[in-house]
């Protein structure tokens, strides 16, 4: 049955006949036309090789930006190494090890780039053939962020820190508004570290924007009153620019920093799954 959500869309369901009771089954289909959510790349994908130390480079396409990941990996008893890169910077290492079972580590998605590079180095030990497998593991769209506040789907359910916040001081990215005027005001009036304190509260799950930005303001205008009393009207004129700012142009990065920090459990796919297999276990 396909059947139409106010706030999630087109969907599907099954009707399931269970215990002499009907019930519908909400699914997710790999119609994109039907759940505009379902967004896949590679569902999943499995790679074999018999008795081989091959090594595998390969690139995985997220098709998002600004979300955590759970990475699942696995090397058996027989050493085998597993990086994974972001924008060219390693941002994961299993080492030369064998796991003995499946760990899990989260990563995140923190820039425009959609895809993730993963290295795998087999029997980096130099013993005998080796097998391995990982996973990415990637939320759908379920977290909803409105009204400056970010929740699980519609339930509006606590979402689950997985990432530390990040920060970058005052202004976003490296242009020039940021690097002529941002920036160097914030140094000037040492309003950096409230910057970063500020960047750590948006990237605090189930945080409301509206307690990140009034604090922010707050601290700077605090910060302002340790000034000499002839340049305290200054300081506190550019702590004002700087909350407006927040005000009017902080939604996207509020909702992108809850993105790369935060978790919702339902609804999660295996973007991607690659295994090699080779490795004896008793």
């Amino acid at each position: 049955m396909n059947y139409r959500d106010e706030q999630l869309g087109n969907k599907s369901a099954v009707l399931l006949n269970v215990g002499g009771g009907r019930y519908y089954l909400m699914l997710p289909t790999n119609d994109t036309s039907m759940d505009d959510y379902f967004q896949v790349r590679n569902l999943y994908e499995t790679v074999s090789q018999q008795s081989s130390n091959t090594p595998d480079d390969r690139t995985v396409d997220i098709g998002k930006t600004h979300i955590s990941l759970k990475f699942h990996y696995e090397t058996y008893t027989i050493p085998d190494q597993i990086d994974v890169y972001y924008k060219n910077k390693q941002i994961f290492t299993s080492g030369c090890a064998g796991t003995e079972g499946e760990r899990i580590t989260s990563i995140a998605l923190t820039d425009s780039e959609t895809s993730l590079r993963v290295k795998v180095t087999p029997n980096c030990a130099g013993t005998s053939s080796t097998g391995w497998n990982y996973r990415v593991e990637c939320p759908f769209d379920n977290m909803i962020c409105k009204s400056g506040t970010c929740s699980c789907d519609s339930k509006m359910k606590p979402s689950e820190q997985i990432n530390p916040p990040t920060v970058n001081g005052c202004g976003s990215g490296d242009g020039f508004f940021t690097n002529f005027f941002v920036s160097p005001i914030g140094k000037l009036w040492n309003f950096t570290t409230i910057c970063d304190v500020h960047d750590r509260c948006y990237g605090t799950c189930n945080t409301p924007k509206s307690v990140c930005d009034k604090t922010f303001f707050n601290q700077m205008l605090l910060s302002c009153d340790t000034r000499p009393i002839g340049i305290q009207a200054l300081c506190a004129a550019d702590a004002f620019l700087f909350y407006a700012g927040v005000l009017l142009g902080g939604t996207g990065p509020f909702f992108d920093a809850q993105g790369e920090s935060c978790w919702c459990d339902p609804n999660i796919i295996l973007l991607s799954s690659i295994k090699k297999e080779n490795d004896l276990y008793a």
